[in-house]
């Protein structure tokens, strides 16, 4: 039979994890409830190597234990980041809707001489609206993290204490996040583009057209390999009090060799199901936004085609922001969870968290 998990340097005999210290609560005597005052005095995840449930239900348990600070603070970013990219998006489509309106009183007019300039400002419109979500993200996720291991530590952190790591860490944060996503879209690019050259030199065949797909197919996978080796970051930089170069060398280290895939693919999922859920809240949000589209063109006969693109645009822009800012928690909160799980299985961190927390609350829950 094979006995439990216990911290390295543990003496033998140690109590099991999953054992309330003595004198602790317990689910038998615990008031207001079986099971209430002991869910209350447990940290935001055991002190162990975790398994992938562990992990997600982490990122889910903070709500519970800090639902205002984190929850206010991702309201608030994303509030500012959702209004500016409203404002982004409305003026990239102004011209193509205008253009469109245009060409709906008088057919025989050509617009074909702005076709360069409306796809122009598109694509800007497009960029700025990723950036401001990449930035959103980042401000989130960092005093989140902190906030998440000191959780797990058993330490309190005072709101103002939270808002005031939130203002610190920001622009670092927001750094990390534009240079890591900066690197892995300029190999997607790059890798694009070499496929690209046998098109372009020998015209489009089926081999050349192949050659194309396959390019841009690994150009996304090395997208993405770089940004999973770099998910740790933000936490490091948080929780390390790095810099930005500091906490990229840090992250590359926490995921070098065979322990990088367990990263990559917990943290592919921890963003998979983050995505999945602000998919189907904007759905619904975006589903008000298409009725209100349809009513406008119904009632105009066609030529309130502007307003009812621009409404259709700001209310799906509003509705995936206010759904990204309530999964931001859960994002940061299992990123933070996911960066101690691979330093409590390769630098002992669970001994220097059992530490913390037996400085900060003696005689709770150890496990």
């Amino acid at each position: 039979m094979s006995s439990s998990w216990t911290a390295p340097g543990a003496p033998d005999g140690s109590a099991r994890e999953d054992t309330p210290a003595t004198g602790g609560p317990t689910a038998a005597t615990a008031p207001g409830g079986p099971g209430r005052e002991l869910d209350a005095e447990l940290p935001l995840f055991p002190l162990r190597p975790l398994g992938v449930g562990e992990i997600l239900g982490a990122a889910m348990r903070i709500y519970r234990l800090r639902p205002r600070p984190v929850l206010l603070l991702a309201l608030l970013v994303y509030g500012v980041t959702g209004v500016l990219a409203t404002v982004a998006t409305g003026a990239s489509l102004m011209p193509m809707m205008s253009d469109m309106q245009a060409t709906l009183q008088d057919p025989t007019a050509s617009s074909t001489s702005y076709a360069t300039g409306d796809l122009l400002a598109t694509v800007l419109g497009s960029l700025g609206t990723t950036v401001l979500a990449l930035v959103a993200a980042a401000v989130v996720t960092a005093p989140v993290a902190a906030l998440a291991i000191a959780e797990a530590a058993g330490e309190h952190t005072a709101t103002e204490t939270f808002w005031a790591s939130a203002r610190r860490l920001a622009l670092p944060a927001v750094g990390i996040s534009l240079l890591v996503n900066l690197a892995s879209g300029i190999a997607l690019l790059a890798v694009g583009a070499l496929a690209a050259v046998p098109l372009a030199l020998t015209g489009p065949s089926p081999l050349t057209v192949l050659v194309l797909l396959l390019g841009i197919l690994l150009g996304g996978l090395v997208s993405l390999y770089i940004w999973a080796r770099c998910v740790l970051a933000i936490p490091v930089l948080a929780v390390e009090g790095t810099g930005v170069t500091g906490a990229l060398r840090r992250a590359l280290a926490l995921t070098a060799g065979s322990r990088q895939w367990r990263v990559i693919g917990i943290a592919l999922l921890i963003s998979l199901l983050s995505v999945l859920a602000v998919q189907v809240i904007a759905g619904v949000v975006g589903f008000v936004g298409g009725a209100g589209y349809a009513v406008i063109l119904l009632s105009t006969s066609g030529e309130g085609i502007l307003a009812a693109t621009l409404l259709l645009s700001a209310v799906s822009a509003i509705g995936t922001f206010l759904a990204s800012a309530l999964l931001a928690p859960f994002t940061a909160a299992g990123y933070a969870t996911l960066y101690a799980d691979q330093r409590m299985r390769e630098e002992a961190f669970d001994v220097e968290l059992g530490r913390r927390r037996r400085a900060a609350r003696p005689g709770a829950w150890q496990g």
